[in-house]
């Protein structure tokens, strides 16, 4: 699979993602977006054996170097990987990991006003939390996405790695829905 059917693959996440926010899908969107981080953060490993890959690490990582950077709130990598876990695995905004790592847990508002008045919200209430924008975090993966397949197409030995020419045990398929057939 070349570099643009993969980043196509992203673009139909991204397509996705929005069908739900637009259809008021709220815990959808936050799997797919989550997902999807965890997809990239897979792409972007170094590791190419996959026997020797750190998925939480790997997503840390990626998260660190493409998303929170872009976020209004300060948001530590272990903050948003206990996120990721709390929607992906329980459909909540809390996961055992907070409590273990003694992390701030995310909640999300649908605008600025609204992010500024949960935070404050949050403090009044001395919760162990932090709030923050939806359109302004999918704002981020979109322009994240844009970047990371921009560097990867700028750096040969990562885009064997991305296109699985360098990778043992793990390839991207395509999908054919006309057959429902999945190629490797």
């Amino acid at each position: 699979m070349n570099l643009n059917q993969i980043e196509e693959k992203y673009n139909t996440l991204l397509k996705a993602i929005k069908i739900c926010k637009d259809n008021d899908f709220v815990e959808p969107v936050f799997i797919l977006l989550f997902s999807t981080i965890d997809s990239l953060s897979w792409l972007n490993s170094n590791e190419i054996n996959i026997e020797h890959r750190n998925g939480k690490e790997e997503f840390k990582n990626f998260s660190q170097e493409y998303i929170l950077n872009r976020l209004t709130q300060n948001i530590t990598p272990d903050e948003f990987y206990d996120a990721r876990c709390a929607i992906v695995h329980t459909i909540s905004a809390k996961s055992k990991n907070n409590k273990k790592n003694g992390t701030r847990y995310l909640t999300y508002s649908n605008s600025a006003e609204s992010e500024l008045e949960g935070n404050n919200n949050l403090k009044m209430l001395n919760e162990n939390a932090v709030c923050i924008n939806v359109f302004e975090l999918l704002t981020a993966l979109v322009n994240a996405i844009t970047e990371f397949f921009n560097n990867i197409s700028k750096d040969e030995n990562k885009k064997k790695n991305v296109t699985k020419e360098n990778a043992t045990g793990c390839e991207i398929g395509v999908f054919d829905a006309d057959k429902n057939i999945l190629y490797y």
